[in-house]
């Protein structure tokens, strides 16, 4: 008898590059030999959903109603379970599981369980200052026994420039030396595995040539998405990296550059 699979649906357009990424890991990591072996996949790449960081510093306009009016287009179009492609929009999850009777997936929460399965005890979180101030990544990583240490203001400054200026702004090339620099001495100070907490981050990650070890909650994702939907993950490689890790789990998160 045939597994049963399923339909996902991708709440995107925060931004349409993470959207894409996010779309082209699972592709990329979906055990198949032809077209029809692929996960059926729908994708609402809404860019009329507000910045979820400015609503939350600043009190701009909610995202909500849009991460809703998404959350249940996709439904009604035939989803079965939904994935965000932003982080930060996660502080939201709760709301945008009231309003569809399809299951959400919480992609931070799969990291947290990601990075203790693996072994890491605390984490360097790279994510934007809305992310930060929710407590989101704070709740979820020490739930599950990991501590978390955020950016001092220099970095955390960095991180903000990458992913505003840099991938938002459609930047091919970025400077990015300040950046690796102080997240270097963090890392070599605390032992911590960084985090790209922002979906804009793995994608600046390929562009600019981000040096080091980090774990890609984009990856986790699109690993459960695929596990979710009743269909085979490939094994031992890092599509986004392009590098092979070597037997087992506790690789496959691990982007290397």
């Amino acid at each position: 008898m045939m597994q049963e699979t399923k339909t996902i649906g991708i709440i995107g357009g925060m931004g349409p590059a993470a959207t894409v990424d996010l779309f082209d890991l699972i592709v990329e990591n979906t055990q198949a030999a032809c077209d029809q072996e692929h996960i059926h996949i729908l994708i609402d790449n809404n860019s009329a959903i507000p910045d979820r960081t400015e609503a939350i510093l600043h009190g701009t306009a909610s995202p909500v109603k849009e991460l809703c009016a998404s959350a249940e287009r996709l439904a009604s179009a035939g989803a079965d379970f939904l994935i965000i492609a932003c982080n930060t929009a996660h502080y939201y999850i709760g709301q945008i599981r009231e309003k569809v009777s399809i299951p959400v997936l919480d992609m931070i929460e799969e990291t947290a369980l990601y990075v203790r399965k693996a072994g890491f005890r605390s984490a360097v979180i790279l994510c934007t200052e809305g992310a930060r101030k929710t407590g989101i990544f704070t709740e979820r990583f020490e739930k599950h026994g990991v501590n978390v240490i955020y950016p001092d203001h220099d970095l955390q400054t960095e991180v903000n420039r990458i992913i505003y200026d840099g991938v938002k702004g459609g930047k091919q090339e970025y400077v990015t030396t300040r950046f690796q620099h102080a997240l270097h001495q963090v890392v070599k100070e605390t032992g911590a595995v960084p985090v790209l907490g922002c979906t804009e981050l793995p994608i600046a990650q390929k562009k600019y040539h981000l040096q080091g070890e980090y774990i890609n909650p984009s990856y986790v994702l699109a690993c459960s998405a695929i596990s979710e939907a009743g269909y085979r993950q490939k094994n031992n490689r890092i599509s986004n990296a392009g590098t092979d890790l070597g037997e087992g789990p506790a690789h496959e998160t691990v982007s290397r550059h």
